[in-house]
């Protein structure tokens, strides 16, 4: 057995990087013998995480709260759900065991695509006193889930179509998931502080898909949310993890991307069609995002 443990800070929490200009998925294939005492350390982060066993025995933990832990038996085949920010952790019971987890950020499910899901189908999930669920194949309803599951680690990232039937999966994995919130009667549908939250942050994210191409400043955000300046920032920072500003420039690089590979507008067009200041303040934010300068991209 070697010594390699998870990454974590004074607080537990593992941040996960994603590569700049691909989809923010995380997915990874463990070999638990590779970690020391075979053991993965107790942490948590801000993504959701599915876990599928592909081998051995798992003694698999998560937290309802700093001191209530559960722990269950997980064996090949079966797989498990962890919510947003909950401590979790898990540990070989058979030598040799592998487990694949793959999971994305609440964010990954705030898009004008996606229209008013994150409002009716994950802030339910994020607000619900759930820490977890652990799913047996032995079981016909469980079973069909875990099949998806199977289906998302046997895709190749190096295909083409890698993105497209990765969005496809993961939305039929969270319709699975949310009908099993509600199955299991564990979702509310009242207006919390969250919940309002959420709805002022559509609010002001609608005010952005229709002004992108204009100079907004955050004030005029807030104004569209009904909001201070001050609560504009706690409202982005509570539901999908951003500022105004990032949400905005992402926005915007993601429209300035799709008129890159459909169309041969000057760069210099592109960058005054999608709101920014500047051609090089837009070449220097689309790099940090897509990895590539605006012209290589459309190559």
């Amino acid at each position: 057995m070697c010594g390699k443990d998870i990454i974590v800070d004074k607080n537990l929490q593992e941040s996960i990087q994603y590569r700049k200009g691909e989809l923010p998925v995380m997915r990874r294939r463990n070999f638990m013998d590779s970690f020391q005492k075979g053991e993965m350390t107790c942490h948590w982060h801000p993504e959701f995480q599915f876990g599928l066993l592909l081998k051995g025995e798992l003694e698999y933990s998560f937290f309802k709260d700093p001191v209530s832990r559960i722990r269950k038996v997980i064996k090949a085949g079966d797989g498990f759900f962890v919510n947003s920010k909950v401590l979790h952790g898990y540990r070989q019971l058979v030598a040799g065991t592998e487990i694949f987890t793959f999971g994305m950020p609440p964010g990954f499910f705030v898009s004008p695509s996606f229209g008013r899901l994150y409002q009716k189908m994950i802030l339910p999930v994020l607000q619900s006193r759930v820490s977890g669920f652990v799913f047996s194949h032995e079981k016909r309803e469980e079973a069909v889930l875990l099949n998806l599951f199977q289906k998302f680690q046997a895709l190749c990232p190096q295909d083409i179509d890698y993105e497209l039937h990765s969005v496809e999966l993961i939305c039929r994995i969270w319709e699975k998931l949310f009908c099993t919130f509600a199955r299991r009667k564990e979702i509310s549908f009242g207006q919390s502080q969250n919940s309002l939250q959420a709805v002022r942050v559509r609010e002001m994210a609608e005010f952005i898909w229709n002004n992108y191409q204009k100079p907004i400043t955050v004030n005029q955000i807030a104004k569209a949310g009904g909001v201070s300046r001050r609560e504009c920032f706690r409202c982005f920072r509570a539901v999908i993890n951003q500022t105004p500003v990032e949400y905005l420039n992402q926005y915007r690089l993601s429209m300035a991307a799709h008129l890159l590979t459909s169309g041969n507008q000057p760069l210099a067009a592109v960058s005054e069609a999608c709101g920014f200041e500047s051609i090089s303040y837009f070449t220097k934010l689309f790099k940090k995002r897509y990895g590539l300068l605006p012209s290589q991209f459309r190559e």
